[in-house]
């Protein structure tokens, strides 16, 4: 409904005199109409380009940062210490 209202609102300005008057509206040359053109397309092309950077970004592997030694050669995790090198202790 507000797109509605939107448009028609446009096309008022547009298109009643008064209301163009009003708002120093003038058409565009074609110029003007390329650069509307270019920019607007232009949103397709990046939005492409960035879906593909995230679907390439979610395909590689995520390198893990690995926890710091303990004297000990134990790293601990949130529920329990892991033994690295076959340490006895």
């Amino acid at each position: 409904m507000t797109a509605a209202v939107g448009i028609l609102l446009n096309a008022l300005l547009v298109f009643v005199p008064f209301l163009a008057g009003a708002f120093r509206l003038v058409p565009l040359t074609l110029v003007q109409w390329v650069i509307v053109l270019c920019a607007s397309f232009a949103v397709f092309p990046l939005g492409e380009l960035y879906k593909a950077l995230a679907r390439l970004a979610e395909r590689r592997p995520r390198r893990v940062a690995k926890a710091p030694l303990s004297a000990a050669g134990t790293f601990r995790t949130r529920k329990r210490r892991i033994r690295l090198h076959g340490n006895s202790r």
